[in-house]
């Protein structure tokens, strides 16, 4: 396997082990010039989907307060239905006072599959008889006659016995699902520089419904902020 595509597999695994998050985070940046913290942010989330879009920049504003810091949602100022310009944006981070500037996209789309591998139990017996495979006989298993004597009587269990001994021996196949992963690159600006202070590219899962997907994504942006001293 190469080595992209081990470490595809691997985000899926971490996914379906981690259970209460479906987002990582595969690298973030902090401008190493930048010092302080941020008080006031405003808040862009680029996307097609209006619902989208409100779902992030609410879901944002309310995570960011946790920490302290006030969140100014942008889509009151800039609708979605409308092509706004930088110019429009710059005016808005004027006018609301923040000093960064937070703008988070979708950059990338691809779906993986992951093999679960089949469940053997117990020891199976081989059948060399099987009426399937030739025509010297069929004999139950597991009285099949490999040197070609009767020794053994093939009715001699009863049902209860041959339900045990199956049970053991039940096999479960192997079954492959697909999973649809999306990239996010988040985007943190000093709004009096315009110069990049942070950015991430995450990975998310797209499964369940679409608060709980932006809610992983806004806890994972936000817990990496604050553990890189930016809020």
């Amino acid at each position: 396997m190469k080595p992209t595509k081990l470490c595809s597999a691997l985000i899926v695994v971490l996914f379906l082990i981690s259970g209460c998050s479906s987002t990582v985070i595969d690298s973030s940046w902090k401008n190493p010039d930048f010092s302080g913290q941020v008080k006031r942010v405003y808040i862009i989330g680029i996307s097609k989907q209006d619902l989208t879009r409100k779902i992030f920049e609410d879901d944002f504003h309310s995570q960011l307060e946790k920490y302290g810091v006030v969140g100014i949602r942008s889509y009151p100022d800039l609708p979605i239905d409308k092509n706004f310009t930088k110019e429009e944006i710059e005016k808005n981070v004027s006018s609301n006072g923040v000093d960064a500037v937070m703008l988070s996209r979708v950059i990338g789309e691809r779906k993986e599959a992951v093999t679960a591998p089949g469940i053997q139990g117990g020891t199976s017996h081989p059948v060399p008889n099987s009426r399937y495979s030739n025509n010297q006989g069929y004999y139950p298993d597991p009285y099949s006659e490999s040197d070609g004597s009767d020794s053994s009587d093939p009715y001699s269990e009863n049902y209860g016995s041959y339900f045990d001994r199956s049970w053991k021996n039940v096999y479960q196949p192997g079954t492959v699902a697909q999973y649809q992963i999306l990239t996010i690159e988040a985007n943190l600006y000093d709004a009096s520089t315009a110069e990049l202070i942070w950015s991430a590219q995450l990975e998310t899962v797209v499964q369940g419904n679409l608060q709980s997907l932006i809610d992983g994504f806004v806890e994972k942006v936000t817990k990496d902020l604050n553990e890189k001293g930016l809020i």
